[in-house]
């Protein structure tokens, strides 16, 4: 009876292990092809990054320029689209352009070590892209100011290394990239909103009691433009501490500085109606689209950047129906990245969205699975 009892344990023991192991192998399957209800084939990858750390686009009355001089990346960089050495020529021609705004050396090494990162993800690990840069299959945005313009080499500097490749990564530029809207521009008639002033102006008078202390000969404080302008300048500073010049405020106030520039823009973006944001996001949300478009219909376009800036992002993000306010602005080298899938047992396309490598909701895609999101939808969400 006890030979039975023991013969009988070990049969069952047996099939407990295999069942385990069964599961485990299932559970893997199911993590490699995406869900465990269909397959996904990766078709083509879009990301959309802020440029890399810059100097000061509006500079505080005490800004020490002979920092800022020795923070820039001193010449071209072998690698850099011809379009890039003519820039250098031809645009960097007085001090606000070859200082205010531009790309410095910690802002290269930020994109060519984002760039590596994708590397070693696509070309090493996923061995989706060549291991030598294809042209064909490539495809490079950017904005039209030189610190976008220098991003996107950098990225691609440390996605494909000179030694990767013979010559240089092509720019497509000018482009619309989508940005909340300027005060100096026409579509900044809607920050002309005295409700906006009135709402913030018990925290605009602190914030000015504060500058008016340190800089009282100092530009105008007048509004919440200049809450906006101070909070990037001080975000700069704070980047290069100890080396930059020390924080001309309490540490509070820097932080009141940063967090109602937030709450104006998000209050921007928020106010706008559908038909103002469509008229704003469509044509650059378009270009994403019909890029991926491309790609799925030709399968050679494989990988594509749009070298941009925080607003750019923070509107991409407005559009996929993330809650702005609470996610804040986003620091240098974001980048939000879409991966274009093709479910292989149906033949339907699908979205996958992350920001900085985390998987994000496609809440506005309106579907069960808001981390999927059908391409069809994807298509028109804007």
């Amino acid at each position: 009876t006890q030979i039975f009892f023991c013969e009988k344990m070990r049969k069952f023991f047996l099939l407990f292990v295999l069942f385990f192991f069964m599961t485990i192998l299932n559970f893997i399957s199911s993590a490699t092809t995406g869900t465990g209800s269909h397959k996904l084939k990766l078709i083509s990858v879009a990301v959309i990054t802020r440029h890399g750390d810059r100097t000061p686009i509006d500079p505080l009355p005490d800004e020490n320029e002979q920092f800022w001089k020795a923070s820039l990346e001193k010449k071209p960089v072998s690698g850099f689209a011809k379009e890039m050495f003519q820039r250098y020529e031809s645009e960097l021609s007085d001090l606000k352009h070859k200082l205010w705004g531009q790309l410095t050396a910690k802002g290269c090494y930020q994109l060519r070590d984002l760039g590596s990162s994708f590397r070693k993800k696509y070309v090493n690990e996923l061995k989706f892209l060549p291991e030598n840069v294809d042209l064909d299959s490539i495809k490079l945005w950017s904005s039209g100011k030189q610190r976008t313009l220098e991003s996107g080499q950098h990225f691609f500097l440390g996605l494909y290394p000179t030694k990767f490749r013979d010559e240089s990564i092509p720019i497509v530029y000018p482009t619309t990239f989508i940005q909340i809207p300027s005060k100096n521009k026409e579509k900044g008639s809607i920050w002309k909103d005295s409700n906006l002033e009135k709402k913030y102006q018990t925290q605009l008078n602190y914030l000015h009691y504060f500058y008016s202390s340190v800089y009282p000969f100092g530009p105008k404080f007048d509004n919440y433009h200049s809450v906006i302008d101070i909070s990037s300048t001080l975000f700069c500073r704070q980047h290069h501490i100890p080396y930059s010049l020390p924080i001309p405020f309490p540490f509070p106030v820097v932080n009141q500085f940063h967090i109602l520039a937030n709450e104006i823009q998000s209050s921007v973006v928020n106010s706008m109606s559908k038909v103002t944001k469509k008229s704003i996001y469509s044509q650059f949300f378009s270009t994403i689209v019909n890029t991926l478009t491309e790609a799925k219909n030709n399968k050679i376009i494989k990988f594509s950047l749009f070298s941009a800036h925080d607003t750019t992002l923070l509107e991409v993000l407005d559009i996929l129906g993330i809650n702005i306010r609470k996610f804040g602005n986003p620091i240098y080298a974001s980048n939000i990245e879409f991966q274009l899938f093709e479910n292989t047992s149906s033949g339907e396309y699908f979205i996958k969205a992350f920001f900085s490598g985390k998987e994000l909701p496609i809440f506005t895609c309106g579907s069960a699975n808001s981390f999927e999101c059908p391409f069809e939808k994807f298509s028109n969400l804007f």
